[in-house]
């Protein structure tokens, strides 16, 4: 009850919906800066997506339809990524574990 809204059960979450968080009050400049680091994880290279992991301490990556949609090398990307494990895919969604001990954290 008390997690701020990009938390969810207890855990901070970084989501691709731009429209959600505004809708929860989260101010814009926050969203604008969230949207280019989620464009950069999905799109980037993997420098910078090594760096954004580090900087939200991310555990695992979803990828669904609308991640599909707008990022559609992201699969191919991320499989490529020694340190993401792939751990679920099925109906087309995706998750992938951060492998911490392969980063070196």
């Amino acid at each position: 009850i008390h997690a701020p809204t990009s938390m969810i059960g207890g855990r901070l979450r970084v989501s691709s919906d731009i429209n959600w968080p505004y809708g929860h009050g989260i101010p814009l400049e926050d969203i604008w800066a969230r949207e280019e680091a989620i464009d950069n994880a999905y799109s980037g290279s993997v420098s910078q997506l090594e760096g954004l992991v580090r900087e939200y301490n991310v555990s695992y990556v979803y990828v669904g339809s609308q991640e599909l949609s707008k990022y559609p090398n992201c699969i191919s990307h991320f499989n490529s990524i020694s340190w993401l494990t792939s751990v679920y895919n099925e109906d087309g969604q995706y998750v992938y574990q951060v492998e911490w001990i392969e980063i070196g954290s």
